[in-house]
């Protein structure tokens, strides 16, 4: 990259500030880093001065505080990045993280994809590490919530050599197909009381009429049979 476009990017490039309360270090830095690659920004001090502007006051005293009475502008990239993390970063026990992803099971009013999103989310900080695919697709099946969904991924998988890629994109499928018949069920029970709603008017009007003659005709006896005077 030609300096002059390096310095042209460098002026441009703007980051939106770290704010722990709805982000992880980790999410942030790697939002980061896709952008700096977007803008071609590849050397160390350049990455090292655009971090140091665009994290906000709060982790800009962090790193400060932790390499003073080192000059800021002289820390290294990686450097800057190791003592955020290690301030910033989760702290986590694998096995309550474990726990944790045992007991998620899929709640009434989620959907399936939601489910499967939340699991991939708790899976990351339980290093299961190779048996990563067997342990999503074990849960999906225990934890999905519903015996019906159960039975059938069972039966399409009676073995674990299906993904859990695989288990999972049959529940979607299945769960998309389960939702168009609910609707179109809908659709017909929506006509049908519309349909039924017409006929008692049309059969009260009917009853009304029959009932006019009626009166009527006993009308017309009583005055058959009045004595005349």
């Amino acid at each position: 990259m030609r300096k002059d476009k390096g310095k042209s990017c460098l002026s441009k490039f703007k980051f939106d500030r770290f704010d722990q309360e709805i982000e992880e270090w980790s999410y942030y830095v790697k939002r980061f880093e896709i952008a700096l690659s977007r803008q071609e920004i590849v050397e160390q001090q350049d990455r090292a001065k655009i971090l140091l502007s665009s994290i906000g006051p709060e982790p800009f005293r962090v790193v400060v505080d932790s390499f003073s009475p080192q000059d800021i502008e002289t820390v290294d990239y990686d450097e800057l990045k190791r003592v955020l993390m290690g301030y910033y970063g989760k702290e986590t026990c694998v096995f309550a993280e474990r726990r944790a992803f045992a007991l998620r099971w899929r709640r009434a009013e989620e959907s399936v994809a939601q489910y499967i999103l939340q699991l991939k989310t708790l899976a990351k900080t339980c290093e299961f590490g190779v048996s990563l695919e067997e342990r999503l697709q074990e849960q999906l099946i225990l934890g999905i919530n519903e015996s019906t969904w159960q039975e059938e991924l069972i039966k399409i998988h009676q073995n674990i050599e299906a993904t859990f890629q695989e288990s999972a994109k049959n529940q979607q499928a299945r769960r998309t197909k389960e939702r168009s018949l609910r609707e179109f069920a809908e659709g017909e029970e929506v006509w049908v009381k519309m349909t039924t709603e017409k006929e008692p008017v049309a059969g009260w009007s009917s009853r009304k009429q029959d009932s006019s003659r009626t009166t009527s005709k006993s009308m017309g006896c009583n005055i058959a049979v009045m004595p005349k005077n």
